[in-house]
């Protein structure tokens, strides 16, 4: 990632659509009420990605409390979970903070894997009320109606109507 930022910064040219980088960079946010919370429905994600791993593509499978892998498994879900920020709201922050001014995206797009669509609403109000700096809420799977209309309002909190995408900072 780090690289690819340089490259893109190193060699950019400015148009007529851009006189300067912009950068938008992707990971996966889990918060909870807290961080014992935000790991337990991580495990979610790590199943998915252990079950891809196996060779057993699986859906969202619920939580648990321990997963069954070997330290092999564990290393290498962890690797497709490297970026991932997981926690609770001051750890979200912090660390979303953190790997903002790490990268000097001008964008941070959020993606959060959960099995229950109110915990995946709850994480992206938990970002929402900390008015932290990112600039999407990128919806991953297709949402009920009732989740997309609530994000839908957290987008319009932040950017006073939902016309379009555009830089939520304030």
């Amino acid at each position: 990632l780090f690289e690819a930022l340089r490259l893109y910064r190193d060699n950019f040219r400015p148009s007529e659509h851009l006189d300067k980088p912009h950068a938008m960079v992707g990971l996966p946010v889990m918060a909870a009420e807290s961080d014992a919370m935000a790991h337990y429905l991580a495990t979610t994600a790590q199943q998915k990605f252990l079950n891809l791993i196996r060779g057993k593509p699986t859906q969202s499978q619920p939580p648990v409390e321990q997963l069954d892998w070997s330290p092999v498994e564990q290393a290498q879900v962890s690797q497709f979970l490297g970026a991932a920020i997981i926690g609770g709201p001051e750890t979200v922050k912090a660390e979303l903070e953190e790997f903002q001014a790490r990268t000097g995206a001008d964008e941070l797009m959020i993606n959060s894997d959960f099995y229950n669509h109110a915990d995946r609403l709850r994480s992206y109000e938990i970002v929402a009320e900390r008015r932290l700096y990112y600039v999407y809420i990128y919806v991953y799977i297709a949402f009920r109606s009732h989740v997309g209309r609530r994000l839908h309002q957290l987008l319009a909190y932040f950017q006073g109507d939902c016309r379009g995408a555009r830089d939520l900072r304030h």
